[in-house]
């Protein structure tokens, strides 16, 4: 029971520290529910990606936080009306390839 309660505590620091999702600004009842289903997807892509890191033994290099900086540099876009990836990094290169993620085909 306390390994659970472990999991859910370090699932809501996420959710309130990495995913900032503390601040609400919302007015009504309609916003406020779209806020909370949207911070509920980013709770559960989250908790994926903390789940690859254990299972790929790579939690002591990479933090969620990091995978979601890493990332944040991987774009699609469209050129001369084909969609492909952007130049990606090296370094996010390297971390995609490690964590074994299916987001790029053709890097």
């Amino acid at each position: 029971m306390y390994k659970q309660r472990d999991e859910i505590e370090k699932a809501f620091d996420g959710l309130m520290n990495t995913l900032e999702a503390d601040k609400s600004y919302m007015r009504d009842r309609e916003a406020i529910q779209g806020y909370m289903f949207v911070q509920f997807g980013a709770l559960y892509a989250y908790s994926r990606i903390l789940g690859i890191l254990r299972e790929k033994d790579l939690v002591s290099k990479y933090s969620v936080r990091d995978v979601l900086t890493y990332l944040s540099k991987v774009y699609r876009v469209t050129v001369d009306g084909d969609l492909t990836s952007s130049e990606v990094p090296k370094k996010t290169r390297d971390m995609i390839e490690k964590l074994d993620l299916p987001i790029t085909q053709n890097l």
